[in-house]
């Protein structure tokens, strides 16, 4: 099943009821219906649709918002912005960077499964442990290629993957290494880069990697369901992010302000007219 549908937010994070976005997991149903879904616009307030909960945001903050990670272990969340700091709404604060002169800047925030901690990681592979979430290694310090852009956690918590641009793969603590785009693609020879990466919960341990033009590259025990270049939608979009996984598919957040579903129905925010998205507040994984 393919769903598209249309919202006009700068970010977008999609969580509720039958989806539990964060840390590389979640759930989505197959019947089509609309899911309830929080939004992260880009001056900082969060939008609920549904019936999830808009607990507050951060406008006014100084600083832009990166991303939006839902707690595991109830309706909260925390909400990154580009000083490291990390705000949180109806969820533990476990820490922050605030304060802290960083080689490189944070790029992404994401929960335990549990929801009593996160790890905060940035673009130069540094990985920074808070509450229950551990740490199991990083790349901060070693010279790469490219650009770390995500962390996923491991179906235990026990480890996790790191993913750079190029489609490099590291493998920390008990995560297994599972392969890498870098084995079978020749470096700078991606048509865009890696910018996203995803677990798919439920159906044992691997990641999804998204490139910049919607393409998805499946390892280990995740499922290849579709991407957007097989659309061949007007345009030539680029996406920003996965919106949300499950054992069931995945959902990529486009520039053209389109989320589109692979096997899961996907949230629907259909207030407002319709923008561009900017950037995207994935901490849907």
């Amino acid at each position: 099943m393919i769903g598209l549908i249309r919202f006009w937010s700068a970010f977008v994070l999609a969580i509720g009821a039958s989806l539990v976005f964060g840390s590389g997991h979640s759930e989505a149903s197959d019947d089509g219906s609309h899911q309830d879904a929080l939004y992260l616009l880009a001056d900082g307030t969060v939008v609920a649709v549904g019936e999830a909960s808009s607990l507050g945001g951060v406008e006014g903050v100084a600083g832009e918002p990166v991303r939006i990670e839902p707690a595991a272990d109830g309706p909260g969340y925390w909400i990154l912005m580009d000083d490291g700091s990390v705000h949180g709404f109806g969820a533990a604060h476990y820490g922050d960077l605030a304060g802290v002169a960083l080689d490189r800047p944070v790029v992404s925030i994401v929960s335990t499964r549990q929801g009593d901690g996160y790890w905060l990681v940035a673009s130069d592979g540094g990985v920074f442990a808070f509450g229950a979430a551990a740490f199991h290694g990083s790349t901060g310090g070693v010279a790469l290629d490219a650009d770390v852009v995500a962390l996923v956690p491991t179906s235990s918590g026990d480890g996790y993957w790191l993913v750079a641009a190029d489609g490099g793969v590291f493998s920390f603590g008990a995560a297994p290494f599972l392969g890498s785009i870098r084995q079978a693609v020749p470096l700078g020879a991606l048509d865009r880069p890696v910018i996203d990466a995803a677990s798919s919960p439920g159906i044992g341990d691997g990641y999804l990697l998204l490139a910049g033009d919607g393409g998805i590259f499946a390892f280990g025990g995740s499922v290849f369901r579709g991407s957007v270049p097989a659309l061949d939608l007007p345009g030539d979009p680029s996406a920003v992010g996965f919106a949300g996984s499950s054992g069931s598919g995945y959902s990529i957040t486009l520039d053209t302000g389109y989320l589109v579903g692979f096997g899961v129905s996907t949230p629907f925010f259909a207030d407002g007219p319709p923008l561009p998205i900017s950037a995207a507040a994935i901490g849907a994984r």
